[in-house]
């Protein structure tokens, strides 16, 4: 989505293909990124700062990195558990949130999920380092990256 606002942008402003590819490159990574941190947020945020009720998409059963890794790198116990915790239709919500954590304290998949989003931003970095635009347009895109990544855990 965000690469796509941004490769129209580009081609708006009459940028070159390169550019405008390169552009829509950034803002993928940059998409991914803020959606690996929205991921660890869910699970991790301080409840008061994160505006939303934390766990929400293990509760959902949601798709999210975090569990797609740890049912990747889960063995007996933790594998069991995620697969129990995942196909209960009816549960206890602070239970889960808790069991589903734990799996993931034990895997470390918070930091393995940091590591990727940070892995993201860096070829964001790299791909904005490439683009044929002034320092200032560089500078306006890189604050708003700077905001989007801004929020706390």
């Amino acid at each position: 989505l965000l690469g796509g606002a941004l490769k129209l942008g580009a081609i708006i402003a009459e940028a070159s293909d390169r550019d405008a590819d390169l552009i829509y490159q950034f803002g993928e990574n940059i998409g991914i990124a803020f959606q690996l941190q929205d991921d660890i947020l869910d699970v991790y945020a301080d409840p008061e700062k994160f505006g939303k009720q934390v766990g929400g998409d293990i509760i959902a059963n949601k798709k999210t990195f975090l569990l797609l890794k740890a049912f990747e790198l889960a063995e007996t116990e933790n594998l069991q558990s995620l697969q129990t915790w995942t196909d209960y239709e009816e549960f206890d919500v602070a239970e889960k949130v808790k069991a589903i954590k734990q799996v993931y304290d034990v895997l470390d998949i918070q930091n393995i999920a940091k590591e990727t989003m940070d892995n993201y931003m860096n070829k964001a970095l790299a791909l904005m380092e490439q683009i044929n635009v002034s320092s200032e347009s560089k500078a306006n895109i890189l604050d708003l990256t700077k905001q989007l990544m801004a929020r706390q855990y």
